[in-house]
């Protein structure tokens, strides 16, 4: 059985940036107001002129997306590298979590690859260490097929 209907792709937005995955952090305060830390602000701007400078198509998708993301973090210490095997990844299941993770990407594609990230209805995430960092995106535009035309298979 599936449990999701298949989308008609319009069109598919394909991109990997190497470049090590930062999570959103929560808003800081200083001096009575609250602002984006540097490090952070710094990171959405690395990504967005990324996606600005890879982004094939004149207008911004507007519609349905699925957007993809592989987070992959450089595994550190000589345990974790010893996880690797054979495959050479393995999941990351700690800290910080995908939610977090996806919200920097998402800010950097609002206004480059999508018009607004509520466009967006369906997302899959997957985190992992491996020998390198880097994140890897795939936005897709989508045709929605009537109910109707819908049947589990």
């Amino acid at each position: 059985m599936r449990p999701f209907p298949i989308f008609e792709k319009l069109l598919t937005f394909e991109t990997e940036c190497a470049i090590v995955p930062i999570p959103k952090q929560s808003t800081a305060f200083g001096r009575g107001h609250s602002y984006t830390p540097k490090r952070q602000a710094d990171y959405v701007k690395k990504l967005k002129r990324h996606f600005n400078s890879t982004f094939p198509y004149r207008g911004l998708f507007e519609g349905p997306i699925h957007i993809q993301v592989l987070f992959v973090f450089p595994a550190k210490g000589k345990a974790k590298k010893e996880k690797l095997g054979d495959r050479g990844w393995y999941p990351h299941t700690t800290v910080p979590d995908k939610d977090n993770l996806i919200k920097p990407v998402f800010d950097a594609m609002t206004g480059t690859v999508w018009k607004d990230d509520k466009y967006v209805f369906r997302k899959d995430v997957m985190a992992v260490y491996s020998t390198f960092a880097k994140i890897v995106v795939s936005a897709t535009l989508c045709k929605i097929p009537k109910i109707s035309e819908y049947r589990l298979q």
